[in-house]
């Protein structure tokens, strides 16, 4: 037989003797008589309770925590041998990370090792909200027996979402009105009829009694209704949208009929 073997048989009789025999022997007495599912059911009880013990003494480790990286915050000179500690394979923070004391405490707490320190971030992502608000200590505390670490992580993960991008939208509408100021000034340099807009200038009023030529690109949706239809000296008249006004000034023409002037009335100046 070989020593593998010879090993298995070894333990599945010590496995076998601990079914059979208790090393506690008032504990066999006390379950004797209880059916298995009650058996179950009590060990159920006390593991949940132990679950919760633990839970406890984790969130009062976190109000620790906290509170030491305040603390680190509010002195630099503490702050300065913190970062030059021992942070065995765990990347330590620099000077001028002081402002994330509180994350860097609790990684130190966690200890090193790349799941050790997911479950750190996972410890600050809960608790960052609250610590910005103020909340610390038995307030703290009573917050994630409250509402439990993954809720309040869940719910800092989407304020921070909500607030990077109410910070776009901001930066994009400051971008586009500072886009649109720009076009806003170089129309009115170089397009003589919005120039001088705010006050009625002697320049204005002479550009109201005086005739002036203004470069124009006329867009037609059907050649039928465009100027070609029409003779040389024609009155006419157009409907059209304003689509920019350059330069060159453009316009798109809708419709063009022959000008009809009534009775006593001239035909339009066009």
């Amino acid at each position: 037989m070989s020593s593998v073997q010879t090993l298995k048989k070894a333990n599945a009789g010590s496995f076998g003797r601990s079914i059979e025999k208790s090393d506690n022997p008032k504990k066999s007495e006390k379950e004797r008589g209880k059916s298995l599912i009650e058996r179950l059911d009590a060990l159920h009880d006390a593991f949940k309770a132990r679950r919760k013990a633990h839970r406890k003494a984790v969130y009062s480790d976190i109000v620790s925590a906290v509170e030491i990286g305040l603390a680190l915050k509010a002195d630099k000179n503490e702050w300065k041998l913190f970062c030059d500690g021992s942070w065995q394979k765990t990347k330590p923070p620099k000077p001028h990370q002081i402002e994330h004391a509180v994350r860097f405490a609790i990684k130190f707490m966690v200890g090193p090792g790349k799941k050790a320190q997911q479950k750190a971030s996972f410890y600050y992502n809960a608790v960052a909200s609250a610590v910005e608000e103020g909340i610390t200590g038995k307030k703290l505390k009573k917050l994630m027996m409250t509402e439990g670490l993954k809720k309040l992580s869940t719910a800092n993960s989407e304020k921070k979402k909500l607030e990077k991008q109410l910070a776009e939208d901001d930066k994009k509408e400051k971008k586009e009105a500072t886009r649109t100021t720009a076009v806003t000034k170089e129309s009115k340099k170089s397009n003589p009829l919005i120039a001088n807009k705010s006050g009625d200038s002697s320049r204005q009023k002479e550009m109201k009694s005086a005739k002036f030529d203004v470069n124009a690109v006329l867009r037609f949706t059907n050649i039928k209704k465009s100027l070609m239809a029409h003779k040389v000296g024609s009155e006419l008249w157009m409907k059209a949208t304003l689509a920019a006004l350059g330069p060159p000034l453009e316009l798109h023409v809708h419709k063009v009929g022959t000008a009809k002037p009534k009775a006593k009335e001239s035909a339009p100046d066009l």
